[in-house]
């Protein structure tokens, strides 16, 4: 599976094609959800995109039980972004680092995962958080077996 997810991860990321395939259906086959598609659409512009604030995340993959799992943290409720949501490990990307760099030290400082313990496979479609007005970056990595167990 690893493999597979790697191969995909290497080619073309289908965007907004891919929220398409998965927005609701009526019984005729139609998007219903064809006007949120069209306003995300709208977000991807350069213009919308270059106004938004970058942010990184991981998708930290591990297995478990013969089963491939990743990590979630609930934020908190006193956070200013989100408050109480269930979400990915992730945040805001600091002036000197890379976006890659922002997703692997937000996973050490929320859930401890050790940045050296993650190899990065690929990347996501950036997706664009109109509401709290970020573009976030999420990064697929495999979260090898910790050295200290």
């Amino acid at each position: 599976m690893i493999s597979n997810l790697k191969a995909k991860l290497g080619g073309e990321l289908p965007g907004i094609k891919a929220w398409a395939r998965m927005a609701v259906k009526s019984a005729s086959g139609e998007n219903v959800e064809s006007e949120s598609l069209q306003l995300l659409n709208d977000w991807l512009s350069k213009e919308k995109l270059d106004s938004l604030k970058q942010a990184a995340v991981l998708i930290g993959l591990f297995e478990k039980d013969g089963e491939i799992c990743f990590p979630l943290i609930k934020r908190p409720e006193s956070e200013k972004n989100h408050p109480g949501q269930i979400a990915l490990p992730g945040g805001a990307k600091e002036e000197n680092e890379d976006l890659k760099e922002t997703a692997l030290r937000e996973a050490h400082e929320e859930m401890g995962i050790e940045p050296d313990d993650v190899q990065i496979i690929g990347k996501l479609t950036p997706l664009p958080v109109p509401v709290s007005g970020y573009l976030i970056h999420p990064y697929v990595g495999i979260i090898k077996k910790s050295r200290s167990g």
